[in-house]
């Protein structure tokens, strides 16, 4: 038996059509909400901020082993985000800038810091507070994974007013429902907000693990008063309402107050280590 012509291309036609449809059909490319516990941050602590903090100077990205473009993107990611608290003006402060003040592009909040490099920020800048970043963990393909360091503080005092150090791995699943979670909440056209995106898009995933940390920010203009309560499972009985630094008191000094005979205090204890020039501690 011989088919007609035009009868071939017309049943190609209506198997393509079907495959599709069955494709957009499938579960996995449905917005189907995503059920189960849920990953939440936890190593964030605060300290009393006792002035309301109006512009933050966002330091450059401190990570090493990473290619330009990624650290691009985070760099610009960090920027976003900070501005998306909505609770403070934010500045930019280049590589070249800081270089330029300290010899250095970048620093890290837990680094003996030169002597005068936040009272220059904020002479420079007019910040209230500078905000330190790094990356101590990247993983740009499936399943993906970032960690965070990052770190709020006051200048010219030196003053930790909050500090996260979290890691995003999305072999967890915890993380994939808060990854899903973050996408399907947010402004994409339905057909792209069944949640999976974000976890095959080490952009989107920066997305999600920055406003899951940054978020959390404005509580410290509320002077700690909605930080959630002591958590009994923490070493040492620090909560997440505290801020607590390991700081070895004989290789620093703490910011540029002079140090007691009997060693800093609990104030000079919680202030980034400054290098101060000839400080007779070996």
């Amino acid at each position: 038996m011989t088919m007609k012509p035009g009868i071939v291309p017309a049943m190609l036609v209506v198997a393509v059509v079907c495959a599709l449809t069955a494709g957009c059909a499938s579960p996995a490319n449905l917005a189907q909400p995503a059920l189960g516990p849920s990953f939440h941050p936890v190593n964030v602590h605060f300290a009393p901020n006792e002035k309301p903090i109006r512009r933050v100077a966002v330091l450059p990205l401190a990570i090493t082993a990473l290619d330009p473009g990624s650290k691009t993107m985070l760099s610009a990611k960090v920027l976003e985000h900070a501005g998306k608290t909505r609770e403070f003006e934010v500045v930019s402060v280049s590589e070249e800038l800081v270089k330029t003040w300290s010899g250095r592009d970048s620093w890290r909040s837990d680094e003996m810091l030169p002597k005068d490099l936040l009272a220059r920020i904020h002479t420079e800048t007019g910040c209230d507070a500078v905000l330190f970043s790094q990356v101590t963990g990247f993983k740009g393909y499936p399943p993906l994974m970032i960690g965070w360091k990052l770190s709020l503080v006051t200048v010219p005092q030196g003053q930790p007013v909050w500090v996260a150090d979290e890691w995003f791995d999305a072999a967890d699943e915890r993380v994939v429902t808060a990854a899903r979670r973050f996408e399907q909440g947010g402004l994409l056209p339905d057909s792209l907000r069944d949640g999976w995106a974000v976890l095959h898009s080490p952009s989107r995933f920066a997305d999600f693990s920055l406003s899951a940390l940054l978020g959390l920010l404005p509580a410290i203009q509320q002077n700690s008063a909605k930080v959630s309560p002591p958590r009994a499972d923490t070493p040492d009985g620090v909560g997440a309402n505290q801020l607590k630094l390991c700081l070895p008191a004989k290789e620093m000094k703490y910011g540029n107050q002079p140090e007691s005979a009997a060693g800093p205090g609990p104030e000079d204890a919680r202030r980034l280590p400054v290098d101060t020039p000839d400080d007779g501690l070996d």
